[in-house]
């Protein structure tokens, strides 16, 4: 795959697909941001070398999930071309059993998160460079409350993450609801391991 239209029409079909990205930077106009609503792998045939610089949304009501994102990089200036102001943002049915690897997210201190993961469900995060965003680098919580004991939505491993820089324009100005290097509100089965955040105005794992 070698452009933005056609990454956009193999993300929209209705079956999973597997799509190499060469290298290059792949735009979509202000206000629209890719789409993976059906559990598709999306590759970087050179990993850092494929540039997205408009968000990735994985979410859905039908998917059985288990989308794959590796390798690619992130490089965010206008956040309207984000959804729910994240690089990555990840919900639903189609957003269980995701994989993101070997990936970056800069975010430019325009965007808010650089993962969410507001469906956490099978999360498997290793070996990402997180750096410049205003509320969160890794965000992983469904945000629903349980009784003491009840079941949740786990997440399988969390490692190997570098944040580098979550911070308000005026730090500190979300009064501890934001600008945190990693918040997670749910179990990992696997653990979290190796996590390194610097330059934080809150909080660094939350």
């Amino acid at each position: 795959m070698t452009t933005s239209a056609g990454l956009v029409a193999a993300l929209s079909g209705s079956t999973p697909q597997v799509i190499a990205l060469a290298d290059g930077v792949y735009d979509l106009p202000g206000g629209q941001h890719f789409v993976d609503a059906n559990g598709s792998a999306i590759y970087a045939q050179h990993v850092g070398a494929a540039v997205l610089t408009a968000g990735l949304e994985v979410g859905g009501n039908w998917s059985q999930g288990g989308a794959v994102v590796r390798g690619l990089s992130f490089d965010i200036t206008d956040p309207s071309k984000t959804f729910q102001n994240a690089a990555l943002d990840v919900w639903g049915a189609a957003g269980q059993n995701l994989q993101v690897l070997d990936s970056t997210f800069d975010g430019n201190w325009v965007v808010g998160a650089g993962i969410q993961a507001y469906q956490p469900l099978g999360l498997d995060a290793e070996r990402l460079q997180i750096s410049h965003f205003t509320d969160a680098g890794l965000f992983v919580s469904d945000n629903v409350p349980v009784a003491y004991g009840a079941s949740t939505p786990a997440a399988t491993v969390i490692s190997d993450i570098s944040v580098d820089g979550v911070s308000r324009p005026t730090p500190g100005s979300s009064n501890g609801t934001a600008e945190a290097g990693l918040w997670i509100g749910q179990p990992v089965i696997d653990g979290v391991h190796r996590i390194k955040v610097r330059n934080v105005s809150i909080s660094g794992i939350e």
